[in-house]
């Protein structure tokens, strides 16, 4: 299917001052991607690498997921890191990082939806909220990464 407007990370940065102010196209945006991202679930797969470079957008405004070059099927846990780094989750990285001292593999199906939420904060922003979610390398990721550890760790999960 032709998408002639391209991929929506096109899309943010060509217009981005109007997409931003527009919370009604934005809930609109938001609902498709997430409509792909569950039956792409809801077949028992991960898709592994959702970020803005891989939703096209059509000229009636209709969000397609694509490029399922990493995609796989479910599995207990991931212990590959794949992905594109502004869109990675801190498991995602703890796996060559060793972020989390009990790190044994991550929930690819809940990477996806971190990517998702990613997404979601260029939607209302019009940027990423870092430039690499890696350890040491972003300001703004380590002290992501610093609270979700305390929290992580306070609740029992690590």
């Amino acid at each position: 299917e032709l998408c002639q407007r391209g991929d929506l990370h096109s899309l943010i940065e060509n217009e981005k001052e109007n997409l931003t102010q527009n919370k009604g196209l934005i809930r609109k945006m938001f609902k498709q991607i997430c409509k792909g991202i569950h039956t792409i679930h809801s077949e028992h797969n991960m898709h592994l690498d959702i970020k803005l470079e891989n939703i096209l957008v059509s000229d009636e405004q209709v969000l397609k997921v694509c490029d399922f070059g990493l995609a796989q099927p479910l599995a207990d846990l991931q212990t590959k890191q794949v992905g594109s780094a502004q869109y990675m989750a801190p498991e995602v990285w703890a796996q060559d990082n060793n972020i989390f001292s009990q790190s044994q593999g991550f929930n690819g199906q809940k990477a996806d939806i971190w990517a998702l939420g990613i997404c979601l904060f260029a939607l209302e922003f019009g940027l990423l909220p870092w430039k690499i979610a890696k350890a040491n390398n972003d300001r703004f990721f380590d002290r992501y990464v610093k609270s979700s550890q305390n929290i992580l760790y306070k609740t029992g999960v690590a």
